[in-house]
């Protein structure tokens, strides 16, 4: 297995840009709320129209939630990198 270089600080970096993301793909959900607008005729094209809107906005929520928990765990590991490379190294502030 290859080995991973990251420092902390760039974990820390690149979780916030996860979570930004996550951010971003639960905000579609507006968007795709929005298809439905106008649609109106025939009834049922439009009930159908209105629960595929409300599946899929539902699912990007969820998927921009997980996107988020994977940032926010990724800053976590670079923490904890930290608190264990100060262990080892005498460096940091483990405590």
């Amino acid at each position: 297995m290859p080995e991973i270089k990251a420092t902390p600080d760039t974990l820390d970096r690149v979780g916030s840009q996860v979570i930004g993301l996550g951010r971003d793909i639960a905000g579609l959900k507006t968007k795709v709320r929005g298809l439905s607008n106008g649609v109106d005729d025939p009834p049922k094209t439009a009930e159908a129209l209105d629960q595929l809107t409300a599946e899929w906005s539902a699912g990007l929520d969820s998927l921009g939630d997980s996107v988020g928990d994977v940032g926010r765990f990724t800053q976590g590991v670079g923490r904890l990198f930290a608190l264990v490379e100060g262990l080892f190294t005498g460096s940091g502030d483990a405590k």
